[in-house]
């Protein structure tokens, strides 16, 4: 599994500067952690919209190798602007982590947490402690977690930060086959039980049944989720998606400028969180990608694709990968989108009617000039990925035959 293991090596990079501001985080600020089950604003009796304007939840999943890394992004949270306890806005932190980076088997309590300002200090007031032994990786957990902050906190808007492991589309129990058979299992999210080899996770399709309430955005610190199968999954329960196409440094999203743009008054300043991410990359001499995806503009796109792919049915296993803009580092099946539909052979009108709708799903995009060794070239730069269907790969294949996105646009019977 020499591929699965270049990848968590890849989140696991220490960023020089951006390592030494983590720790610098963990130094500055007192974070008293207690069970505050009395606090009268947790247990009042509240009507569903009143109260509370905006929740951001960031739901941290990492009993894995990441411990470290989403440690490390809470308290970088905490340096940013989060509110008081008596404002209208919410920080909600949902957290399992390992005991230490390596120990899979000591079990330890996922916890749900209120974040915010009490005296100038970060307060982390525990709301509900989960089973330790538990499954955290099911719909039916997650649903259960993401229930008790809309109990806890009913408002006008909820936010979901996702925070762990990531692999688009690709279903959880894919190991690879015939040559590529080097290629890991994927994931969304991590939960390693007893060890890294043996992991849980979630598919694309049981995140989108996990989420019992409509989003105003999901925002995917983790590898690979920029893709069109998965925006269109999930277009139902979420306005927009920020993600990448490529994987993710280890350090992730710019934490400490969070709260300011999704707490922000009126809708969230979700660009304003893109062009942060951007920027401390390109500050730092890293690489990164980032996509804006407003979900409600995808069937326009899927629609249009029908078209196309039906046109040049021929021509699907005849693209060679090696002639569309990669977004693979570990991994091999990550490719620019609207760069496949121009290997894919469309005419210069589908293309162009492709690229005007494009232009309204992705609102924004940007790219360092390579990620790691994979050279991002702007020209062919679309912002949204895709997988290439391989004769090499029949039993991948089958899979996405299932995908909501591949049903909706018949690029494969």
């Amino acid at each position: 599994m020499l591929i699965f293991v270049a990848m968590l090596s890849l989140r696991k990079i220490a960023l020089g500067a951006l390592a030494a501001l983590s720790f610098l985080a963990c130094q500055e600020i007192d974070l008293p952690y207690g069970n505050t089950v009395g606090n009268p604003a947790v247990e009042r009796d509240v009507s569903p919209g009143l109260g509370y304007q905006k929740v951001m939840i960031l739901y941290s999943e990492g009993y894995n190798d990441l411990t470290g890394s989403l440690s490390d992004n809470i308290n970088q949270l905490c340096q940013g602007e989060i509110p008081s306890m008596n404002q209208r806005n919410v920080v909600v932190v949902y957290s399992h982590s390992a005991l230490r980076r390596a120990d899979y088997t000591t079990d330890t309590e996922p916890v749900l947490y209120r974040l915010y300002l009490r005296g100038g200090k970060a307060v982390r007031d525990t709301l509900k402690r989960f089973d330790a032994g538990a499954n955290t990786m099911t719909p039916d957990f997650m649903r259960s977690v993401l229930e008790s902050v809309r109990q806890l906190f009913p408002a006008h808007s909820y936010g979901l930060v996702y925070s762990s492991h990531g692999n688009g589309w690709i279903p959880s129990g894919y190991e690879g086959e015939g040559s590529y058979m080097n290629v890991a299992p994927s994931w969304i999210g991590a939960q390693f039980d007893g060890s890294s080899g043996n992991r849980l996770s979630l598919d694309i399709d049981q995140l989108a049944k996990a989420i019992p309430f409509h989003l105003e955005y999901i925002a995917f610190d983790a590898c690979l989720m920029g893709g069109v199968e998965v925006v269109y999954e999930l277009k139902d329960v979420c306005d927009y998606i920020i993600a990448s196409p490529t994987e993710v440094m280890s350090y992730g999203f710019n934490y400490p400028t969070m709260c300011s743009h999704l707490l922000c008054d009126g809708p969230s300043d979700l660009q304003g969180v893109c062009e942060d991410y951007y920027q401390l990359y390109v500050q730092n001499n890293e690489c990164a990608t980032i996509g804006l995806y407003d979900c409600s503009k995808i069937r326009n796109v899927a629609q249009l694709c029908k078209g196309i792919f039906q046109a040049h049915k021929g021509e699907v296993f005849s693209v060679r990968a090696d002639n569309v803009q990669s977004y693979n580092y570990s991994f091999d099946y990550n490719y620019d989108f609207k760069d496949y539909c121009r290997a894919l052979k469309a005419s210069e009108a589908e293309l162009e009617e492709l690229e005007k709708a494009l232009s309204e799903l992705v609102i924004y995009k940007n790219s360092t000039p390579y990620f790691i060794y994979t050279k991002i070239d702007p020209e062919r730069f679309s912002g949204i990925g895709c997988y290439i269907p391989t004769k090499n790969r029949p039993n991948l294949n089958d899979y996405y035959s299932q995908t909501a996105w591949n049903k909706a646009t018949g690029l494969l019977d």
